[in-house]
Order: C-alpha cells, then structure tokens, then sequence
C-alpha cells in the first residue's frame, strides 16, 4: 500500500490510495449537527438535567463505596480464617515451647491484621453512611424536580447495593463467630495443659525431695554407725 510521500518542506504527493481514502472519507454521510433549540431549554428541563447529572455521579460514588467494603469485607474474612487455622495448629504444639512461642508469634501478627481491617471496615462504614445520605438526598431532588425515575432508579440500586453489603456482614459476622469459639475453646485448653504440667512438675519436685530425704537418712545413719565403731 502506498502512503502519503513528502517531496520537499511542505510539499506533500498524494499517491492513489491516500485519493481513494479521502474519496471514501467525502462520500461517508456527515454528521447533521445542530444547535439545541433555546425555547426548550426551559428551567424545567434543567433542572432535571441537573438533577439527573448529579445522581449519576451519586450512583457511581454509592458502587465504588460499596465495592471497596466488599472487598474489605473478603480481606477481613480471610485474614480471619488464617488466624482460625494458627490457633487450631497451637493447640497441636502445646508442650513443645519453641514451636509455641514461633507459633505464638505468628498469631500475634494475625491479631494485628485482622484489627488492621476492622479499622477499615469502620472507616469504610462511616463513607458509606455519609453516602447514602447523599443518595437520599439526591433521590429526593430528582423527584421533586420532576425526574421520578432516575428517582426511583437511584433507590433501586441503593436497594440492591444494601443488599450485597449485608450478604457479605453476615459472611464475616459468621466467621467471627467461630474466632470466638475457638478462642474459647483455646483459653480452657490452654489452662488445662498447664494445670497438668504444673501438677507433673509438683509430683517430680516431691519425687526428687523424697530421694534427697532418703539419701539425708542414710548419710545420716552411716555417719552415727561409724562413729559408734570407732
């Protein structure tokens, strides 16, 4: 295919396939553009411009709010099933410090992410609160300046979006249901193992006082048995 070739400073040659391209540009139907008729630019009208304009911006704000919580949301869930697991593979290690204390560790970094989130998550809650005022407000002023289905369709999807946002409470709220199980359970496991551990070295402390006992006695009646010889 031939292009467009410059024969010297501002001198081009237009070769017969840039000929047929502006043919081809030329005959392509023109857009008609006319002016807005001014009698219909009534208040009305733009007011409902308006309105509808500024719940378009309240609805796009209103689903990168909640999108953010939703994603918060799977963050915390997760960070929340990773502390789950560490504190369930403790409860296996109990017994072997080393293990305990890099464990122990571990779930102390848990603790700090899942509280890293919750933080968020409020953050991201008072946002969402202060937008759905928004949309209240914005559904409000598209009805009264006439607009009522962006009205109506800016509280649908407030509807909608609520209801995602409380599918996803309720998949956290559930598993923080089962971090205070477990942690629950943990606590008496936990002071079970060292009721048991405390009662094993009181029985070796016992034991090894009644060996030095025995040793003291036979010392003792081996010394008086030799001065009685001598």
């Amino acid at each position: 295919m031939q292009n467009v070739r410059q024969k010297s400073p501002g001198i081009f040659l237009v070769t017969s396939s840039s000929t047929a391209f502006l043919a081809h540009c030329q005959a392509k139907e023109k857009l008609d553009l006319q002016a807005p008729d001014a009698s219909k630019l009534s208040q009305e009208f733009l007011l409902k411009a308006a309105s509808a304009q500024t719940a378009d911006a309240v609805s796009t704000l209103l689903s990168q709010t909640a999108h953010s919580l939703i994603e918060a949301e799977k963050k915390y869930r997760f960070t929340v099933e990773a502390l789950i697991k560490l504190l369930e593979y403790h409860l296996t290690v109990l017994g072997n410090p080393a293990e305990e204390d890099r464990v122990w560790d571990i779930i102390l970094q848990g603790r700090a992410g899942v509280e890293k989130y919750e933080k968020h998550i409020k953050e991201l809650l008072m946002l969402y609160s202060c937008v759905q005022k928004l949309v209240d407000a914005s559904a409000e002023v598209a009805f009264l300046a006439g607009s009522e289905f962006t009205s109506t369709s800016l509280g649908e999807r407030s509807y909608n979006v609520q209801r995602h946002l409380d599918i996803a409470r309720k998949e956290s709220q559930q598993m923080e249901s089962q971090l205070r199980e477990l942690q629950a359970h943990c606590i008496e496991v936990i002071a079970e193992h060292a009721k048991k551990e405390e009662l094993k070295k009181k029985a070796e402390d016992e034991f090894f006082g009644e060996d030095e006992s025995e040793e003291s006695e036979t010392a003792k009646d081996n010394e008086h048995t030799e001065q009685e010889q001598s």
